[in-house]
C-alpha cells in the first residue's frame, strides 16, 4: 500500500515518487531534470505528474503519448520540498486522487531539479 502525502507529514525525510512515460523521456528527466518544454510535448499542458504508487506510473507509461517504449523514472524528493510547493500563495503543486498523485506546475521545476535524488530509469517490457 503506498504512503500518501499528508500535511501532517514530518518535514524530515523524503518520499519515493514515480513518473510513467516513454523510456527516452524518462532518461531525459533523469539526466537533465524536469523541463517545461519537454512537458509540453505530445499534447501535454506543461505539468509534471508523479505518483506514490509504482503501478499507477506503469499504467501511465503503457499509455504514453510519445508512443515510445514505456518507461518509469523514479526518484526521492524531500517532504519539505513537496510542502513548499503545495503551500505557496499560488500553489506550485496540487494533490489528486486521494493524495496519491502530485501534479507539479512549472514554477516548481527549478526546486524539483535541485532536490531530486536517487533517480532511476526503468524500461518496462
Amino acid at each position: 500500500m503506498p504512503q500518501f502525502f499528508s500535511i501532517s507529514t514530518s518535514t524530515t525525510g523524503a518520499v519515493r515518487l514515480y513518473h510513467g512515460t516513454d523510456v527516452e523521456s524518462a532518461q531525459r528527466i533523469a539526466g537533465s531534470g524536469v523541463i517545461y518544454e519537454s512537458a509540453l510535448r505530445c499534447g501535454g499542458t506543461g505539468e509534471f505528474w508523479t505518483s506514490y504508487d509504482r503501478s499507477d506510473a506503469v499504467t501511465f507509461a503503457q499509455s504514453n503519448l510519445a508512443s515510445g517504449p514505456p518507461g518509469i523514472v523514479s526518484f526521492n524528493l524531500p517532504t519539505a520540498v513537496i510542502q513548499h510547493c503545495l503551500f505557496q500563495p499560488i500553489p506550485w503543486a496540487w494533490l489528486h486522487h486521494g493524495d496519491a498523485h502530485i501534479e507539479f506546475l512549472r514554477p516548481s521545476f527549478p526546486i524539483l531539479n535541485e532536490s531530486i535524488t536517487n533517480c532511476h530509469v526503468e524500461l518496462l517490457e
